[in-house]
């Protein structure tokens, strides 16, 4: 079976394989991060696979601005006040006195074609009016996109520069640079949110290279060369406390996708999270995975945990974990499938199945699941089954799959037919 966590870093999305964790007293004491200068995964184990979309330092555009002509015809006639509910209800009346007319003529009677006229008239007055108003509006919009034609020129130029400021400030953020950034930042007028994740990514990409360049030792240092780029180029003091939060959130998961979150290396991040002024509380996401992969620490098939469960169990079976949690299904929102809650549920991992006791209950044998899937972002465990994907929603998932993951590699036959 394969198992894997995924996860949304600050630099793009991860994957990796969780195989059974080796003890604590094996990982290596180097304090070398897992994470190179660029933020990079740097592997020092070969046991697992990672997989890594990096989306990179992106530019600050221009927003579109949403004209008229854009908008579907159909779309216009959507009702939005008393006028447009108006304007369906005539439409719908001309359709009835149009079918009206259609069963006179066929009866053989003349002055259908009356009826069928007088209800082209009653559709056509609200589409002739929406393409008039449509015109008007799209009249409208020529005058004032002729109007800040020039602004919206400014506006770009400024806006390269502060981009080109940006580029140079990641390749050398010397004193001349920033002050190069922050000028160019000053002139700027457009709205916070269009350049602002540009400059996130600028103070994140440079806190991975001073901090590859100097060291855990002199985080202190790297903390006050982000927090004087996050000052030059105008980002708020809370986007300056996420971007450090997420530079400690990359270190921590390639540290877990490399198994390497021993003494050493919980010592250098707690150096680091004192020298970026960040408590366990500011990121509960990783104190919760960290708690859950540290439960896993030698945990093999030979030596599974086992407790009492309510369910009934079989000859030869026993009880390993139990999780609570929520069934999940999927359900289409418009384009978008999103998965929505059942019911609460309990998850019982026995050596034989996976037993869900909720609003449906349902068994699954071992020997039917194909993959299973962590999405930490949001604690579901998804797994792959013989009879479809099953979505689970529950407090521990990255525990509760890693037991489900070696429970699968049990081998119940007996001794002679091994």
């Amino acid at each position: 079976m394969t198992f894997y966590v995924q996860k949304w870093l600050a630099n793009g999305p991860v994957r990796f394989g969780v195989t059974p964790r080796i003890p604590l007293e094996t990982i290596d004491d180097d304090p070398s991060l897992s994470t190179g200068p660029t933020g990079e995964f740097l592997r020092r184990r070969m046991r697992s696979f990672y997989f890594a979309d990096t989306t990179g330092v992106g530019s600050p555009t221009m927003p579109q601005a949403k004209s008229i002509s854009s908008t579907p015809f159909w779309a216009s006639l959507r009702p939005t006040s008393p006028t447009g509910w108006a304007y369906i209800a005539m439409m719908i009346l001309g359709a009835l006195i149009i079918l009206a007319g259609l069963s006179l003529i066929l009866q053989g009677r003349p002055q259908g074609w009356f009826e069928i006229v007088f209800g082209v008239i009653l559709i056509g007055i609200p589409i002739g009016v929406t393409a008039s108003q449509r015109a008007q509006i799209k009249a409208q919009e020529d005058r004032e996109r002729k109007e800040h034609e020039e602004r919206d020129r400014k506006h770009r130029e400024i806006l390269a520069a502060y981009a080109g400021a940006l580029d140079q400030v990641r390749r050398d953020p010397t004193d001349e640079a920033l002050n190069r950034v922050a000028q160019e930042r000053k002139s700027l007028e457009l709205p916070y949110k269009v350049w602002a994740p540009a400059a996130r990514d600028t103070v994140l990409q440079i806190g991975f290279e001073a901090l590859g360049r100097v060291g855990m030792a002199r985080a202190a240092e790297v903390t006050q060369l982000m927090d004087k780029v996050a000052y030059a180029t105008g980002l708020s003091s809370d986007d300056a406390f996420d971007v450090r939060s997420q530079l400690y959130e990359v270190l921590v998961w390639h540290l877990l996708a490399d198994d390497r979150l021993g003494q050493a290396q919980e010592a250098q991040l707690t150096q680091l999270r004192r020298a970026f002024n960040i408590w366990e509380r500011d990121v509960p996401m990783e104190a919760k995975a960290g708690e859950q992969f540290r439960r896993l620490r030698g945990v093999t098939k030979h030596d599974l945990p086992k407790q009492q469960c309510p369910i009934k169990l079989g000859y030869g079976e026993y009880c390993i974990h139990s999780a609570r949690g929520q069934q999940l299904k999927r359900r289409r929102e418009g384009k978008v499938e999103k998965l929505v809650p059942v019911g609460d549920c309990t998850v019982y991992i026995t050596n034989k199945r996976i037993a869900v006791q909720g609003k449906k209950n349902s068994d699954i044998p071992l020997s039917q699941i194909d993959d299973v899937e962590v999405d930490v972002d949001n604690d579901v465990l998804t797994m792959k089954t013989a009879g479809g994907l099953v979505f689970l929603h529950t407090e521990d998932p990255v525990f509760t799959a890693s037991l489900i993951d070696i429970a699968t590699t049990i081998d119940e036959r007996p001794k002679g037919f091994a």
